[in-house]
């Protein structure tokens, strides 16, 4: 980025022939002992600037940033040390001056490079107030003189993650190896190659940094060494990606666990071949030899570059590419006989679905083709899904009856292919069908229902109170993953956390009278995080007498979570988001339960609809005790998962994310006091011929 020696050369020769003291061409530049960057004919200035290693900050003095600065509020921390990356705003775990900081890798709650303060990290670690990783008692911990150190800056940064030899820092903790920081938010700023002016003050780097947070400390720190006796397991992983990008991944990852403060030994391939033949070699030699520190999962990169490719005498794949070019050519048959094209006009792109609304789309196209009365097959291959037919039951009800078979499944160029054959039937209706809102089934015995469709809505009472519950699966299949005859129904409302709360007239302790606050069954998640015991459960199964009928199924918790979608996503969230550490099986079964997270996933459609809308609603729903609705699983890692908080649908922010299971903080507001403002959105099964 700024060795640009030679220019710079011609450059001030030019300046000094024509006497001239400003910045004449775009870019980094060096003046004296410092980087400023031109931008428009002026030095820039309380600016961020992207480039292609990452984001940079130019302050007030127009000189760029290094180490710590508080900007609109927040501070970052920008890498003091000359390794080819100076002043790169820095993410994730940070060692700096003997203690270890947590900066935002997304700008989901935090800017990304925000630090973190007086919170749980996303990985569940605890920093205090001045962003110092503590441990369970607040005590800051501490390893003098490791990490960067901002007061003697030499060589190269302590813990490169980056294994390439050229001088690349990373984070212990996921890294910023790949440079990608196109989504910067600061006050609400983004930026694609140069950043917005971000308002408010930026304060001075290094002395006046640590002083603020020594007098904010309030207390001397406690050194604490990685002992046998004290250091705790770190979960680590090597990826082994290109270069260039590190968005090829060239091996299969190695991960294990190792004691906080040993050294990793690993040994790895020095070259690779891959699927297309091409040759890679790695950038270092192996072993790969590093010392590890928490907290935090330790995710380290080695690098390979492209040395050349091999000559293949046969494509490896040709059996996988003959097997579909066959199934294309059926599919197209049969799309011949429902439209009458001629086959060779049929693009290959009409039978692949990579998603559900692609499915959906592509046989709503085709059943709408197919004539009253008649039968016809149609094909859909899916990439990395299994097409499947809810939507033809969903859209034409009774008109259509179909099968699906799923006829073949191989791996081609890393996607896995589906191929699923439908016979598709319309027939003759009879009589209208009763309209489905006005059908409110009540509890009958189950042996006079003989069906339930997606849709189908049915009432039930939670003390004293009439709630409707809707169905949204056909074939639930319980927490054990047995699939069963049973019909899952969620209920079309969130019942919020005050439930049952009242305040009644009473005599004071000072002799006045006045309203006292009486909290209901339900304020918040419990004392613990464990669903078993939660007072959401309690009271569930208080009132499961009134569902009769409902199966009595699987609901225990056996994985913890960490992590959480991104904001205003809705349904349109990555479950990659979130990753799932198992707990242990747990053995626990009710009829009137709460969704789990994996459930979630797997009805994301559902979460935020209510009422039967067909669009996503949550507004109808969000007050101030009900800004979401509780989840089953915890947050955690499998060592560590009672952590205070579980996992919730966020109505208000289009996010599932983990929330503190009591209240946030003190306030005068009693009921505030106790009451969270999470809600709960039951769910039971019925039986299902």
């Amino acid at each position: 980025m700024k060795n640009q020696l030679v220019k710079e050369v011609a450059v001030l020769a030019i300046l000094a022939v024509l006497g001239r003291t400003d910045p004449v061409y775009a870019g980094w530049q060096k003046q004296e002992d410092s980087w400023k960057y031109e931008q428009d004919g002026a030095w820039a200035r309380d600016h961020w600037i992207q480039d292609e290693s990452g984001w940079y900050y130019l302050g007030q003095d127009e000189k760029m940033a290094v180490g710590w600065r508080k900007i609109g509020g927040y501070w970052y921390f920008f890498n003091p040390i000359s390794d080819g990356t100076c002043g790169r705003m820095m993410t994730g775990w940070q060692w700096v001056d003997g203690r270890c900081y947590y900066l935002a890798q997304t700008g989901n709650i935090y800017p990304e490079g925000a630090m973190y303060r007086g919170e749980r990290t996303p990985d569940g670690y605890q920093v205090n107030d001045n962003g110092a990783w503590t441990d369970d008692k607040g005590n800051v911990m501490e390893i003098c003189g490791k990490g960067i150190l901002t007061n003697t800056i030499q060589g190269k940064v302590n813990g490169n993650t980056v294994l390439s030899g050229k001088g690349r820092s990373g984070s212990g903790s996921g890294g910023h190896g790949n440079g990608n920081k196109n989504s910067k938010n600061s006050n609400g700023n983004s930026g694609n190659g140069s950043k917005s002016d971000v308002s408010g003050s930026e304060e001075s780097v290094n002395s006046s940094r640590n002083n603020e947070k020594n007098n904010e400390e309030g207390k001397e720190a406690i050194n604490i060494a990685a002992t046998s006796s004290n250091a705790r397991m770190t979960d680590w992983y090597v990826y082994f990606v290109d270069e260039d990008t590190h968005q090829t991944l060239l091996a299969k990852t190695r991960q294990g666990e190792i004691k906080d403060g040993e050294s990793l030994v690993l040994n790895f391939q020095e070259r690779i071949v891959d699927q297309k033949g091409q040759v890679w070699e790695s950038v270092i030699k192996p072993p790969f030899i590093l010392e590890v520190y928490g907290p935090g999962d330790q995710i380290f990169y080695i690098e390979y570059h492209l040395a050349g490719t091999l000559k293949a005498d046969r494509d490896p794949h040709q059996n996988e590419k003959e097997r579909l070019k066959s199934w294309l050519e059926t599919a197209k048959e049969q799309e011949e006989k429902l439209t009458g094209e001629d086959t060779l006009s049929i693009p290959d792109s009409r039978f692949f679905v990579s998603g559900q609304k692609e499915n959906d789309g592509r046989l709503l196209t085709a059943a709408g083709q197919i004539p009253d009365f008649e039968e016809c097959a149609l094909y859909v291959i899916g990439i990395n899904m299994e097409p499947n037919g809810r939507i033809l039951k969903d859209f034409y009800r009774e008109e259509i009856t179909y099968s699906e078979q799923m006829e073949d499944r191989f791996e081609l160029d890393g996607n896995i292919y589906t191929v699923v054959r439908f016979s598709v039937e319309k027939r003759e209706i009879k009589e209208e069908k009763e309209d489905k809102e006005d059908n409110n089934y009540l509890w009958k015995d189950p042996e006079t229902v003989h069906h339930w469709d997606l849709g189908d809505v049915m009432s039930g009472e939670i003390y004293g109170v009439t709630y409707t519950f809707r169905c949204i699966d056909q074939n639930y299949s319980d927490q054990a993953g047995n699939h069963r005859q049973g019909a899952l129904f969620l209920c079309d409302s969130v019942i919020p956390a005050d439930f049952g709360s009242s305040y009644s007239y009473e005599r004071l302790e000072d002799g006045s009278y006045g309203y006292v606050f009486c909290p209901g069954p339900i304020v918040n998640f419990g004392e613990s995080n464990d669903y078993k015991y939660s007072n959401i459960r309690k009271w569930l199964q208080k009132t499961e007498e009134n569902f009769p009928y409902a199966k009595d199924i699987d609901i225990g918790t056996s994985v913890a979570y960490a992590g959480s979608t991104d904001l205003n996503m809705y349904s349109q969230f990555q479950e990659s988001d979130l990753k799932g550490s198992p707990i242990g099986n747990q053995k626990l079964t009710g009829k009137l339960f709460v969704l789990s997270v994996d459930e979630a996933f797997k009805y994301r459609d559902w979460l935020w609809r209510f009422n039967g809308s067909e669009e996503e609603n949550p507004q109808s729903q969000t007050g101030t005790f009900s800004n979401g609705y509780w989840l089953r699983n915890p947050m955690g890692t499998s060592w560590e998962y009672d952590s205070d908080f579980v996992y919730a649908v966020d109505l208000a922010n289009g996010t599932i994310r983990p929330m503190g299971i009591l209240p946030e903080g003190e306030t005068e507001d009693e009921e505030l006091g106790v009451t969270c403002p999470v809600g709960v959105r039951p769910a039971f099964v019925m039986p299902q011929e």
